[in-house]
């Protein structure tokens, strides 16, 4: 995980900044917001390529506009970007609009290329913004009690969409059912006590030495299945 350190308190991550602009620019319902998204299954063309933040309006009056981020923590990040233009334009081709996302201040307006908007997300832990921040985006319909502020330093041109190819369709629907999966099994997971999950695994675990060791442990040290129970109940949160 890439990470900025701006001053002693804040952070930011490439996860900051993609929370940072679902909330700020895609929290209405008429939004599907899919993080990392992949271009494609397989291995032919552009399909191991992946977007680090895609949203996709849903009704038909709004022309089905789709948005791709690409989120730059780092000044070197974004300058190799610069270099290799050529990774951008699979994404370019699906989007109506293009942006990079940054922390304040990483880039300048006359860096930013033509093709591309610039939106800087500014991360705001406590909920409460000094008010040098309050001054830095007027523009904005700043929403004070919450911790990301989103600034649309430039704004990203309309561009020429082609057409969704069925591989590009098929990775947005296996994207979506992992998502679902991935849900379901934590609604499974929540429907068991940490007590009635270790003992399915120590149940049905097989009989390998590997295995016969963790029950063995599981079973027989306190202390390792509090630190089981401990996993546990992070994996379902």
């Amino acid at each position: 995980m890439q990470q900025m350190r701006l001053n002693a308190e804040i952070i930011y991550t490439s996860e900051v900044l993609t929370e940072g602009v679902r909330l700020c620019k895609h929290n209405k319902s008429e939004w599907i917001v899919i993080p990392e998204l992949r271009l494609g299954t397989g291995f032919i063309g552009d399909s191991e390529q992946r977007i680090d933040l895609f949203a996709f309006h849903e009704w038909p009056s709004h022309n089905n506009k789709t948005i791709s981020y690409e989120m730059k923590i780092s000044r070197g990040d974004f300058l190799r970007e610069l270099r290799l233009s050529e990774k951008r334009k699979p994404a370019l081709r699906k989007s109506t609009r293009f942006y990079f996302v940054t922390p304040p201040d990483l880039v300048k307006k006359k860096e930013n290329p033509e093709e591309c908007g610039l939106i800087e997300i500014f991360y705001n832990p406590e909920g409460v913004v000094d008010s040098f921040n309050c001054k830095r985006y007027p523009s904005e319909k700043v929403q004070l009690k919450y911790k990301y502020i989103s600034y649309e330093k430039v704004v990203a041109p309309k561009l020429k969409r082609e057409g969704a190819s069925w591989n590009f369709v098929a990775g947005l629907v296996r994207r979506t059912k992992n998502d679902f999966l991935q849900q379901e099994k934590k609604s499974l997971l929540r429907s068991l006590t940490a007590d009635e999950w270790i003992k399915g695994l120590t149940e049905q675990v097989p009989d390998y030495k590997i295995f016969s060791f963790i029950k063995k442990m599981i079973m027989t040290d306190n202390r390792f299945k509090k630190s089981i129970k401990r996993l546990y109940n992070e994996s379902i949160n």
